[in-house]
């Protein structure tokens, strides 16, 4: 099995109740999930857990873009590892979902271009990347 065959759910705080949602509406739809929420236990390293998760777990980073994550440190922090792992793997690593109605014109240029305003439009790119590089859902 791919060791990249998680989702990972990057969201601000304030976006919590919806990406526990989507996490477990993907979770039920045969899809494994990262999300900090769940994944974490208190005490840990979650930088470091993060970091890793990223990196050595995922095959797409799901990035919850609203009017909170788009100035928060830490989901801009996952967004930019995203778009340099998509960089190194030659692969769409980031898909950005659109939550709460943001203009195009207010995210970065980077983002901007890849954005998804539905969980539905999300949902059919990820069946399309899993046939596409052989993944399956659970």
């Amino acid at each position: 099995m791919d060791e990249h065959d998680h989702l990972f759910i990057s969201y601000a705080y304030e976006d919590h109740e919806f990406a526990e949602w989507l996490t477990l509406r993907l979770t039920a739809a045969g899809y494994r999930v990262w999300c900090d929420k769940i994944q974490l236990l208190g005490g840990e390293s979650y930088p470091r857990d993060i970091d890793r998760a990223i990196k050595e777990r995922t095959f797409r980073v799901l990035a919850l873009l609203s009017h909170h994550s788009i100035s928060k440190p830490n989901p801009v922090k996952e967004r930019t590892l995203a778009l340099n792992i998509a960089k190194q793997r030659h692969v769409d690593f980031l898909i950005p979902l659109n939550v709460d109605g943001l203009l195009p014109a207010e995210l970065d240029w980077m983002t901007s271009d890849r954005l998804q305003n539905s969980v539905r439009q999300m949902v059919s790119g990820l069946d399309t990347h899993l046939r596409i590089y052989n993944l399956s859902r659970c």
